[in-house]
């Protein structure tokens, strides 16, 4: 696969029908199992080096293909994953929630608050109340609080997408672009990285679940506890 700029208008906003073919390869890729933290990379990517520094795959639409809308598209994705997401968090047992596989590892109630943290980080974004460094609220006592913050945070950003503006969605905000760095990042792509680092995370709670002694459900194909043959 070539790499090339991702094509813009005049104004340096993605065009629609670009922004349309890489997120649905990143649909696909999803779908798939690849490891996200490669797009997670070079999402990033695009905050430190400017207006073509992000290169996405040489292809374009085929004659006649419809147009892919890439809000309806992340929320798709978004609200898939989530689903996925909240039946990893509801099969961990409660009562491990303290959990460590290692003493500088979070426990299983911080890692799951961190799904929490991600989806207010994402709301602030798209109402403009985001600052940098973000501040990092204390996670809740309980792992049923924990679930029920991430739950109302993942409905109000469904929300505010669906009535943000394509002027909204196509502008950019200030973000990490690497260590230290700060930089104005596509809000989509912002969008992207927070959704494919809770699959991550996700990945993690999976590994403290097995660990735990509970019942991995399935969450791209069949596990050892949720077969499909």
């Amino acid at each position: 696969m070539r790499f090339v700029p991702l094509p813009r208008s005049q104004a340096g906003v993605p065009r629609p029908d670009t922004v349309g073919v890489v997120n649905g390869l990143l649909i696909h890729t999803i779908g798939i199992g690849t490891p996200a933290g490669y797009f997670a990379r070079r999402m990033m990517a695009l905050g430190s080096g400017g207006a073509h520094s992000w290169a996405g795959p040489s292809i374009t639409p085929h004659s006649g293909a419809p147009m892919i809308n890439p809000r309806e598209q992340w929320l798709t994705v978004f609200e898939r994953e989530n689903a996925t997401t909240l039946k990893v968090m509801r099969a961990y047992p409660q009562d491990k929630a303290e959990f460590q596989p290692h003493p500088i590892a979070a426990s299983a109630r911080k890692l799951m608050w961190t799904f929490a943290i991600e989806q207010a980080f994402l709301k602030q974004a798209l109402d403009g109340t985001l600052t940098m460094p973000p501040t990092m609220p204390a996670a809740p006592d309980t792992m049923a609080e924990v679930i029920a913050a991430w739950q109302k945070a993942t409905a109000e950003v469904a929300a505010l997408v669906r009535a943000a503006t394509e002027e909204k969605l196509g502008s950019s905000i200030t973000f990490f672009a690497g260590p230290g760095t700060l930089s104005q990042v596509p809000l989509m792509q912002v969008m992207w990285l927070m959704l494919l680092d809770s699959i991550h995370h996700r990945g993690q709670l999976s590994v403290y679940l097995r660990m735990v002694g509970g019942k991995v459900p399935s969450i791209y194909g069949p596990t050892h506890d949720e077969p499909w043959m």
